[in-house]
Order: C-alpha cells, then sequence, then structure tokens
C-alpha cells in the first residue's frame, strides 16, 4: 500500500507518514495528539489558510498543513485591556509616544505621513527663519514647537486607543530659566574661583533643570536676556560717547588764557609791577563758539551737532550722506579729519559738483561716478559704486585725515598721522572748472566728529591747508602796563550770526555784493545762482535749502526788514546742544 509523506506545522514541524487509506484529517489529528499532547477534539488543519473538512483529501509534500486550537482561552467577564493600561500607567513606567509603526485607513505608516506634515512645515516656514536670521535670533531661542499631540515633532494626533500624553503631565523644558543660586552667587561682581565648573554657585551642579549663564539659556528668556544686555551696552556707550564730547574743548578760549597768563609771568620777569595794581586792563577777545552750519544733511538722513568748531555726525537712516559743499574747491591742496567715535561702516571722503545720492537705496559718497571714498570698517576704497582693497583696518577713537591735491588730482589719507598711500588718480579730470568739497556716509547707529578747520588739526600734512582756515592764533599787542590780545578770526568767524542778525537787509545785501534796487521780484533774485542764494541766505542766518525758486522767494521775503520782523519760521535753528 502506497506511503504518503504529510508535513504538520504546530508550534514545530512533524513528519507524518501514513497509508493513502488511512489519510485522513482525523487520523492526523490523533498523530498530532500522542506527540503535542493537545486534545484531538480542539485542533483544526488549515493550507494555505483554508480550513480543512473532515472529508477533504490531505495535500502531500511540498504543501505544509499547519494544526490550530480551535477554542479560546477561559477568562472572566472582560477588562483585560483596561488593567494593562492601568499597569503601564504605573509608577517606572513611560506611555507610549512611538507610533511611526502604526497604519492610517489608507495602509500608510503613520511615521511617512508624519514626515509629509514636516516637510510642508518647513517649507511654510522659510519666510520665519529669514527673518529670525536677520534679526539674529539663534535656534536656542527658539521654545520647542507645540503640536497637538503634546509630543516634540509629532504632528499627527495620538490613535485613540494610546495613553497620550497630558500637557500638565509634561515637565517643564530644562534651561529655560535662569538659576537663581547661580546669580546669587555672582553677585558684587563675585568671580568663580580659577577653573571652577560652570554651575559653581548652585547646589544641584549639572542636575539643575535651570540655566547657568547666558550659554546653556534657552527660549524666550534668551531672548530678553540679550535685549538687557544689548540695552546696557547701548547705554555704556552713550556714556563714553558724552563724555568724550564734553571733553573737547573751546581751544581759542584756553589759548587766549594761557596768552593772558604768560603775559603776566612775562611782566613779572621783567621788574614790572601787577597789570591790576596799575590799573591797567588786559582785554582778551575769546573767540566765540562756532555756530555756522558748514555741513549740510541730504534728505535730513544724518544728525548733525555742531559745536566748538567741530560737527558730531550721527547716523539715523539706512546709509545717510553729509556734505560740506560751502567749503567746495577748486585747485589748491586740502586737508579735514575725522575722528570715529564708532568703529562701524563709514565712507568718508570727497565729492563733485554733480555728486547725488539716495539714502533709501543705501548709496553714499564713492557709490556716485563722481564722488570717491574710504572705509576702513571694511578695508575699502569706493568709487563709481566700485570697491577695491585699500588702506587699514580703523577702530574708535582713530582720525582719519583726507586729502586731496587738485594740482595733481590725487585723493590719500592717513590714519593717525600714518599715510595709507594714494587711493584715487585723475579725480579732477571731467571739468577744468569742477569744484569739490568734503563728504561723509554713515550707517544708523555710527557717530564721528568732523574738523575742517574750526579746531587746530592733530596730523595737519606739510604742503596743505584745512578747509575753514588756521586755528585761531592770539595777537599780542604790548604798550606799557597796558596789553591788548587779539583773536585772529577766520572767514566763518566773520559770518558769525550775532554779527549778522545786527545788521539790516540793506547793510547785508551791500556785504552780498547785491543791488537790492535790480530786485523787484523774486524771479529777479534767482539770477544770482543756486549757490550764491545759498551764501546770502546762510550769512543772514536763514534756512539755505531747497531748489533755486524757494531760496530765492525766502531771500526776497526779507527785503527791507528787520531781523525782528523776519518770520521765525525760515530763520535757521540753533540746536542747544550748539550753544557754548
Amino acid at each position: 500500500m502506497e506511503l504518503l509523506e504529510l508535513l504538520v506545522h504546530f508550534n514545530r514541524t512533524l513528519c507524518i507518514s501514513l497509508p493513502s487509506a488511512l489519510a485522513t484529517t482525523e487520523n492526523v489529528k490523533s498523530i498530532v495528539e500522542e506527540r503535542e499532547g493537545v486534545p484531538a477534539p480542539m485542533l483544526e488543519l488549515y493550507v494555505n489558510g483554508y480550513k480543512l473538512a473532515k472529508d477533504a483529501q490531505l495535500p502531500i509534500l511540498p504543501s505544509i498543513i499547519r494544526a490550530r486550537v480551535a477554542r479560546g482561552l477561559l477568562g472572566g467577564k472582560g477588562g483585560f485591556g483596561a488593567m494593562l493600561r492601568s499597569m503601564g500607567k504605573g509608577s517606572g513606567s513611560k506611555a507610549t509616544r512611538d507610533f511611526g509603526a502604526c497604519r492610517d485607513l489608507n495602509g500608510r505608516r503613520l511615521r511617512h505621513v508624519n514626515q509629509e506634515l514636516a516637510i510642508q512645515k518647513w517649507q511654510d516656514e522659510k519666510d520665519n527663519r529669514e527673518q529670525q536670521k536677520r534679526l539674529g535670533i539663534s535656534e536656542r531661542e527658539l521654545m520647542i514647537e507645540d503640536t497637538p499631540s503634546g509630543i516634540p515633532g509629532w504632528y499627527l494626533p495620538t490613535p485613540s486607543w494610546s495613553e497620550g500624553i497630558k500637557k500638565s503631565h509634561m515637565r517643564r523644558q530644562r534651561n529655560t530659566k535662569m538659576c537663581q543660586n547661580w546669580l546669587k552667587a555672582r553677585q558684587g561682581g563675585r568671580e568663580p574661583p580659577k577653573n571652577a565648573p560652570r554651575w559653581w554657585g548652585c547646589p544641584r551642579g549639572r542636575q539643575c533643570d535651570f540655566a547657568h549663564g547666558e550659554e546653556e539659556l534657552r527660549g524666550l528668556q534668551l531672548t530678553e536676556h540679550k535685549r538687557l544686555r544689548k540695552e546696557e551696552e547701548d547705554c555704556e556707550k552713550q556714556c563714553k560717547q558724552r563724555r568724550y564730547i564734553e571733553y573737547e574743548k573751546d581751544m581759542r578760549s584756553d589759548l587766549a588764557d594761557a596768552v593772558q597768563q604768560g603775559l603776566s609771568r612775562r611782566g613779572k620777569l621783567e621788574g614790572r609791577k601787577n597789570m591790576q595794581e596799575l590799573g591797567s586792563t588786559c582785554q582778551v577777545d575769546k573767540a566765540k563758539n562756532d555756530r555756522t552750519s558748514w555741513l549740510e544733511s541730504i534728505n535730513d538722513s544724518l544728525a548733525l551737532t555742531f559745536r566748538y568748531g567741530l560737527c558730531e555726525v550721527r547716523g539715523t537712516s539706512n546709509f545717510g550722506t553729509a556734505t560740506a559743499s560751502s567749503h567746495s574747491r577748486i585747485d589748491g591742496r586740502w586737508y579735514y579729519e575725522v575722528k570715529l567715535i564708532t568703529a562701524g561702516v563709514v565712507q568718508v571722503g570727497w565729492a563733485g559738483e554733480s555728486f547725488h545720492t539716495n539714502s533709501d537705496d543705501g548709496d553714499g559718497v564713492g557709490d556716485h561716478v563722481r564722488s570717491w571714498a574710504y572705509d576702513g570698517c571694511r578695508v575699502l576704497k569706493w568709487t563709481e559704486g566700485k570697491d577695491l582693497d585699500y588702506g587699514e583696518q580703523w577702530e574708535a577713537g582713530d582720525i582719519i585725515g583726507c586729502m586731496i591735491d587738485l594740482w595733481k588730482g590725487q585723493i590719500s589719507y592717513t590714519k593717525n598721522g600714518k599715510s595709507l598711500g594714494v587711493a584715487f588718480d585723475n579725480v579732477n579730470n571731467s571739468s577744468s572748472d569742477e569744484r569739490f568739497f568734503p563728504a561723509v556716509s554713515a550707517e544708523e547707529k555710527q557717530i564721528l566728529l568732523m574738523n575742517v578747520g574750526g579746531q587746530p588739526m592733530q596730523f595737519l600734512p606739510d604742503g596743505y591747508s584745512s578747509l575753514q582756515g588756521t586755528a585761531h592764533v592770539p595777537k599780542i599787542v604790548e604798550d606799557g602796563s597796558q596789553c591788548e590780545v587779539t583773536a585772529i578770526k577766520s572767514d566763518m568767524q566773520d559770518r558769525d550770526r550775532n554779527t549778522i542778525k545786527a545788521e539790516s537787509p540793506i547793510e547785508a545785501a551791500e556785504k552780498d555784493r547785491a543791488d537790492w534796487s535790480k530786485f523787484t521780484t523774486a524771479k529777479d533774485l534767482e539770477q544770482l545762482g543756486l549757490e550764491t542764494l545759498k551764501e546770502i541766505l546762510k550769512r543772514r542766518g536763514l534756512k539755505c535749502g531747497g531748489n533755486l525758486e524757494q531760496r530765492a522767494a525766502r531771500l526776497f521775503s526779507i527785503k527791507n526788514k528787520a531781523w525782528d520782523e523776519i518770520d521765525a519760521k525760515i530763520k535757521a535753528t540753533v540746536h542747544a546742544s550748539q550753544e557754548r
């Protein structure tokens, strides 16, 4: 009789040989009962997922017959799943937070769906990341994002069968607040010992949930900490600048006082009695605080403060520019100085009469074809908007000398008296009668002091002259027991507004070489030209801005009027900082 070889799998694979006449499901169950000890009535046979009937024909090799227990486990009334969940929430256990291997109703893994949402969220926040980069916000300042599930990085809701994550049960994120013990340990300027750990002063040490210093701080507290630190640094910088500007004295008055004291000592050495005992007088004409607005801000893009013959230039816009067109020159060798209060992006140099710029576009001196500038912050020279390497890196407190040789057509610079070499050649090749004047541009919050000759130059090179004339040197006239010290005034002092105010419009017109009888309308005054009208208005202490028609109308409006009769709106404003 033919034998049939059968493979039956029940926990393990069994090889069974039966005659073909006895190869029934009941006999196979009996053999499995003998070998495995499971009662035959509880077994069911399956082939390829289909249950075999009692009279079904058994398949031979290589098919495998699988035996399974037909009945379930005996149990109580239920509640087994609830018991498992309650045990899972017990002490020492962690709630399930990884659902990536689960599938949704479409059969997709939840981790793949979550990754798609994460990519979409990253693309949507592109603009926010660029704005944070411009504002200097680091990743440590950003809190971990709040998700619907409460699990960082999981943007899907948690499955209904999961225990879930309650936000009230979640611990506060570490290092989002400063450690108070750490701060108290450093009060009063106390320094930690050498080689002390970062958490020195905190009894919890590295196990502390709070931040020990800015390096560990995260989130909104880091942003607030950086803001407060920046405010302190700005306040300290402002105090230093204020102390520096107060230190800038009126050298002309000090010089006259020194001369007077020197004359007194000289008289004593020559055996003369004290001049005050003789009833003599020693008069000193001290140089007044020069309030002349010789520098003009283009479109009010810079804040200018005139004091002691200097001009403080403060950046208030994107890239503001100021020009000293009243000191324009057509030939010669000229020099002015700039003292840097801050060492940021500033461009100092010269410009021609056709120079124009736009602060909103970030253009300044050196960006126009008829302008030339040096920027020591970036160590570059600029003209026609093109830059080349030049000079040395400058720092706050450096004095930059700006020289122009109109005979050779060269522009050069110095740093603290040290020559940086020729920066530009052939600057005056466009027109033989073009005039050149100083020009500076500065970024917002940059500060510098500009001196065109109102104070003695620190590093005036040989062969060059300051634009505003030499410093005011007292002239000494001695006659017996009396002496008189008279300060030689420069051209700008001759235009002191206090003197101009005492003049009538007719006297001022005569000094301006303007015949008022020829000008019956404001239109007639336009014949004088833009620059001439500007000079006349400046001499009279009036506002000198605007176009040709506006300047002519402003000047014509004061014809035959005394100073007190002139509308205050057209008078030049003198800031309190310009007073001594």
